[in-house]
């Protein structure tokens, strides 16, 4: 499963740390694993003390 289209390019053209790396975070690639391995599922990723939604799972 890849993000919508366009959800990574909020900061195209701006000089940001995000842009200099390429690819997705740690964090994001094991996000987006988990939805490939379940797509139907609806996931609550846990980041610190917070659990968050992410793409059509928000």
């Amino acid at each position: 499963m890849s993000p919508p289209k366009g959800a990574l390019q909020s900061n195209k053209g701006k000089n940001t740390s995000r842009n200099r790396n390429r690819g997705p975070s740690p964090a994001m690639r094991q996000y987006l694993e988990m939805k490939r391995r379940y797509p139907d599922a609806m996931l609550f990723f846990q980041l610190g003390d917070f659990f968050e939604m992410f793409y059509e799972d928000a």
